[in-house]
């Protein structure tokens, strides 16, 4: 890495240290040491962490990046420390006139965290490149694609997905709508609580990542949001891909259970 850039990972680490848990010392030696490229994670990130280093980034920005790229490390680092092997069916290796796909995989990462706001999916993010490290069943492409996916995904929405595939809590709601509402009247209004998450609920729908029924009420002047019933809701293979790859088992529960509440 250029000399400024190390001056920016060395102010940067105090912060990262504390937000991560990661020890200030790893970090160092993961960001500010020469690594064998393609023999462990420093290897193939450092590159790419320099290249979005040396551009006009602002603070958050750079924040974000390194963050993403410590967790990802650490995540690479702890398997290989416990004997997991990298994958070796080519995902390391540089053709004649490209980069390997773990490198072009890692600028997806850090180009999809650099704007995205909801810092609480950085973890998440991390997890992505680190199971394509490991996994040869994971197709470089399908890697890039959730990227661009889990960018325009809410982390609400990771949540419903993990709400949904877990099937942990009784979403007991039927539906908003259980009578046609007369037509003289104004339907009440969803809680406040409720309706932004069968929001997201109906726009997984209708991105392929969930299932549902909705209420067989004849009433037009409803849509789907009202209509959805939520223990109706079934997760469709892209969300099992998105929940496998990007770890989201281990979002907290405190996260969950205040949808699962607005659904029951």
């Amino acid at each position: 890495m250029f000399r400024n850039n190390k001056r920016k990972i060395r102010k940067a680490i105090p912060t990262i240290s504390e937000l991560t848990g990661i020890a200030a010392g790893t970090l160092t030696a993961y960001f500010l040491k020469s690594s064998s490229a393609g023999t462990t994670a420093g290897g193939f990130i450092q590159p790419v962490l320099a290249d979005f280093l040396n551009r006009m980034l602002s603070p958050m920005q750079e924040h974000r990046v390194l963050t993403v790229s410590a967790f990802a490390v650490d995540f690479i680092e702890k398997r290989l420390k416990d004997g997991e092997k990298l994958r070796d069916d080519g995902f390391f290796s540089e053709g004649t006139i490209s980069r390997s796909d773990a490198v072009e995989v890692v600028d997806s990462m850090l180009f999809t965290v650099e704007d995205d706001p909801q810092e609480q999916k950085i973890p998440y993010m991390a997890h992505l490149i680190e199971n394509g490290c490991f996994d040869a069943s994971i197709h470089p492409g399908l890697l890039h694609f959730l990227y661009k996916e889990s960018k325009s995904l809410t982390y609400r929405q990771l949540c419903i997905l993990k709400l949904i595939i877990e099937n942990k809590y009784p979403l007991s709601l039927k539906s908003t709508v259980e009578t046609p509402w007369p037509t003289e009247e104004p339907r009440p209004m969803l809680s406040k609580d409720t309706f932004p998450t069968l929001v997201e609920c109906v726009n997984l729908g209708h991105r392929g990542y969930i299932d549902y029924k909705l209420s067989s009420v004849d009433d037009t002047r409803s849509g789907p949001v009202a209509l959805l019933v939520p223990h109706s809701m079934r997760s469709q293979v892209p969300a099992g891909q998105m929940y496998a790859r990007m770890g989201l088992a281990d979002i907290p529960e405190d996260d969950v259970l205040p949808l699962a509440k607005s659904l029951s």
